[in-house]
């Protein structure tokens, strides 16, 4: 998946998304390309290390090292951004991280978007019809969403 690729994904209607890799370092990877080449800004966010801009990985946002204060972080945000959650299967399941996730991908007139980014990524129904998922590829073609 190159960031040509992401870009393009970026541009559908969707605001929240599942990739899953089996090597999701190397999707991050591809974001923080996307962020250097497009001018876009890019955010990483991992279970304990918190939340922190790609070309500024030194300076973590404060209050955003849980799942909870990472979503509450995003729909908070008043600026254009893309957040990458890497690792984020984990947290799925909770009752309290759908309502925050599903508030996200209701939001199509945001200027943010959340990329959830894990080995294996297990979304309920709930959670599936505002969620673009690499699983729905097959299914979507990127050149009608765009």
């Amino acid at each position: 998946m190159k960031y040509e690729f992401i870009e393009k994904l970026m541009r559908t209607k969707f605001r929240l998304f599942g990739l899953e890799s089996k090597n999701p370092l190397e999707i991050k990877e591809h974001f923080k390309q996307l962020g250097r080449y497009t001018g876009q800004t890019v955010y990483i966010w991992e279970a304990g290390k918190g939340l922190a801009r790609t070309d500024a990985t030194h300076i973590t946002i404060p209050n955003t090292n849980t799942a909870e204060k990472v979503l509450k972080h995003i729909i908070a945000g008043k600026y254009q951004a893309t957040y990458v959650l890497v690792g984020f299967n984990d947290y799925v399941n909770d009752y309290d991280i759908q309502n925050l996730l599903s508030e996200i991908g209701k939001d199509t007139g945001a200027f943010k978007s959340a990329v959830m980014v894990d080995g294996k990524l297990d979304l309920s129904a709930r959670l599936s019809k505002y969620t673009f998922e690499t699983k729905k590829l097959a299914q979507y073609t990127l050149s009608k969403a765009a």
